[in-house]
């Protein structure tokens, strides 16, 4: 579900920063719900995109319009399943990164 995919805003803003320090990138936007209607406007989007960061679901399938040599970081469960997107990456000759998901509490240990 949505919730499931979303960042507390503290955690969205610490999130944001340590990208803009890694890319050295003053514009970092965020595109979330509710995502652009025109597959024109989508197409805009990826296709000027230097680096793409998503949770793995179909969004991600937009990465067909971004350019040889996007970045491209994904998180995603840990299930062999969730490699898709990285099969992708190297098929359009993007630079991939693969951030595995931890499940929330993971700290807690259950009994």
């Amino acid at each position: 579900g949505k919730e499931k995919r979303q960042l507390a805003p503290a955690e969205e803003s610490a999130f944001l920063c340590t990208l803009r320090k890694f890319w050295g990138s003053n514009q970092v936007s965020v595109l979330a719900a509710p995502f652009p209607e025109s597959v024109l406007e989508v197409r805009r989007i990826f296709v000027a995109a230097a680096v793409v960061v998503g949770v793995h679901g179909a969004g991600l399938g937009n990465l067909l319009f971004c350019r040889a040599g996007t970045h491209v970081v994904e998180i995603a469960c840990q299930q062999p399943h969730c490699h898709y997107f990285g099969h992708l990456a190297a098929a359009l000759d993007f630079e991939y990164w693969f951030v595995p998901m931890v499940p929330r509490h993971a700290h807690i240990q259950m009994f």
